[in-house]
């Protein structure tokens, strides 16, 4: 599969870094790739594949390497709303250009400001209109 498209560098990069990376995991717990294939129910093909960055690999293989590498949480874990800086401040550019409602007591408080603007009071405390 060849990537066209212009940022397809960056993505090949981040596949070839993200391969490297589950290589060294699987080492680091002493797995080989036949022993990692047969726990996740994988071709070994599949796992070389994935350790050289290949961009034809799925999500539901990437997802049961993960878990045989203990780090199934990983995948739910990808852009979750509270992490996600970019959209966080892209939310927060586009909040503030909505228009709120007041909450009621607001709405109170500026009817009662309102009143006060028309009725005066004088000293013997009569109320003027």
């Amino acid at each position: 599969m060849t990537l066209k498209h212009p940022r397809s560098m960056v993505v090949k990069q981040g596949l070839i870094s993200f391969g490297r990376n589950i290589n060294i995991a699987r080492r680091h717990r002493r797995l080989s790739q036949q022993d990692l294939a047969q726990s996740s129910g994988l071709h070994i093909g599949t796992i070389k594949n994935l350790e050289k960055g290949s961009p034809g690999i799925s999500i539901a293989n990437l997802g049961m390497v993960l878990v045989c590498l203990g780090e199934d949480d990983i995948l739910g874990k990808i852009l979750v709303p509270w992490a996600d800086d970019i959209g966080i401040i892209r939310e927060c550019h586009n909040l503030s250009k909505r228009i709120r409602q007041k909450k009621e007591q607001d709405k109170i408080q500026g009817y009662r400001k309102d009143i006060q603007l028309f009725i005066e009071k004088t000293e013997d405390g009569t109320v003027v209109m």
